[in-house]
């Protein structure tokens, strides 16, 4: 039996990897290239990547500095979790993006209220709940921090759909574990 990562394994890694020393991060993003490639030049090319939007979205360097610590920390919990994780292909990748894309559309065409019902049953159904609290929490703005997080408000859903579909693409090799 699997067991589930808990809130305080998901801090200490975010903790861990927010005071990694400047010198150390091309360890960190080395070694997620070589477990998973995939993903690191997913984040790395998001810019050039298809959401489909009519117009361009270009990160600046702060957004792409928080977007990367996001990506490290959900690749460090799982890499470091009792979970198995295959590597990720491009090709399981583009199918769950897909599979997004299907189920936003189906979302769309049923109407208000739709949404919010089928977000708390992603929730309440998702393998590891405390990871997607963890990318929930990194993009919910902060009363008491007017520029928290570091990424343009109307990017919010954006980065947090892509961190879905990282997470998404990470854990289904191993639904079927």
């Amino acid at each position: 039996m699997i067991s589930y990562i808990t809130q305080k394994r998901v801090s200490d890694i975010m903790d861990r990897v927010a005071t990694t020393p400047q010198d150390d991060v091309s360890y960190l993003t080395d070694q997620m290239m070589e477990e998973q490639p995939v993903i690191l030049e997913y984040l790395f090319r998001l810019d050039n990547l298809p959401f489909g939007f009519d117009e361009a979205i270009e990160f600046d360097e702060n957004e792409r500095e928080y977007i990367l610590y996001i990506g490290i920390v959900v690749w460090k919990v799982l890499s470091e979790s009792a979970r198995p994780t295959s590597t990720v292909t491009w090709d399981d990748l583009f199918a769950v993006i897909a599979n997004f894309e299907k189920q936003f559309v189906k979302l769309v065409k049923q109407g208000p209220g739709t949404a919010t019902e089928a977000a708390i049953q992603f929730i309440e159904e998702h393998p590891e709940p405390e990871l997607l609290r963890f990318i929930t929490d990194a993009m919910r703005p902060r009363p008491d921090e007017p520029t928290f997080p570091p990424i343009r408000p109307e990017y919010h859903s954006i980065v947090s759909m892509v961190f879905q579909i990282i997470l998404t693409a990470m854990l289904q090799p191993s639904k079927y574990n």
